[in-house]
């Protein structure tokens, strides 16, 4: 995995995130929150929440691990909801308070091992650690090849995923509300039936995403694209509203923090 030396931040509504490395050949980036409690290190309360079109085009994978600590018996995730915590590789609460220096304060505090909760993003996805009930958290990834590795020796973090399919490898897709097709190049004909963009031919190959036919000539089309500098690694959402009848008005959303335009 190829080191960002640009110190290329990552940033969320709950704060901006270290970005170690990037796979390109797997799509998947991995993040560091330096105010994450750790088997070392014990932070202040704190949450990670992403945005609604983060969560979607760049979510954590699935072999990224939430550990939620120091829970109260009354948490939601201990009772009601008790189905979102798993299994992680054979390892146990009392394994994580035992091994790590910084969540043995959670056991001495108590007198007993306090619950924690393994679960995936979609839990504090939806509920921030005040409703769960819980004090602390940190996460890890690479999951997968954890069983039998002490938690001092754990990969802290968080991986994430996205995907960028080739326009050319993309068949026209049709939904309730949505269509898909492959950009247009620019001045081609427009056809009488169904949605269509016009909008400027570029090096990256991208996707767009239509709304509905009804509402073709007063909404945006959207393009996600991913695109490697010699500097810097920007994932960006890009939007343009349709040639044929006014000029484009494209709007970037830079994901990475670097870059915000709006025109």
């Amino acid at each position: 995995m190829p080191n960002c030396s640009t110190n290329l931040p990552f940033i969320t509504p709950s704060g901006t995130y270290k970005v170690q490395g990037i796979d390109y050949n797997k799509k998947t980036p991995t993040i560091y929150d330096p105010s994450m409690s750790t088997c070392s290190i014990l932070q202040p309360h704190h949450n990670f929440v992403m945005s609604k079109i983060k969560s979607v085009i760049i979510p954590p994978t699935p072999d990224t691990v939430f550990t939620l600590l120091n829970c109260s018996r009354d948490s939601s995730v201990l009772n009601h909801y008790r189905s979102l915590c798993f299994n992680f590789s054979g390892h146990s609460c009392d394994e994580l308070y035992g091994s790590c220096t910084s969540f043995r304060l959670f056991h001495l505090l108590s007198n007993n091992t306090p619950p924690c909760c393994f679960t995936g993003y979609d839990t504090v996805k939806y509920m921030s650690m005040n409703i769960l009930d819980c004090t602390h958290y940190t996460t890890m990834y690479n999951t997968d090849g954890l069983h039998g590795v002490a938690p001092l020796d754990w990969i802290y973090g968080i991986k994430l995923s996205y995907s960028v399919p080739v326009a050319q490898e993309i068949q026209t897709v049709s939904t309730q509300n949505h269509f898909l097709y492959p950009y247009e190049k620019r001045n081609q004909q427009t056809p009488n039936k169904g949605p269509t963009g016009e909008v400027e031919e570029e090096e990256n190959q991208r996707i767009v995403l239509f709304s509905k036919p009804a509402l073709l000539f007063k909404s945006f089309t959207f393009s996600l694209t991913f695109s490697s500098f010699s500097t810097s690694s920007v994932l960006s959402v890009h939007s343009s509203r349709s040639q044929k009848w006014r000029q484009p008005v494209v709007s970037t959303l830079d994901l990475g923090g670097v870059n915000r335009k709006r025109w």
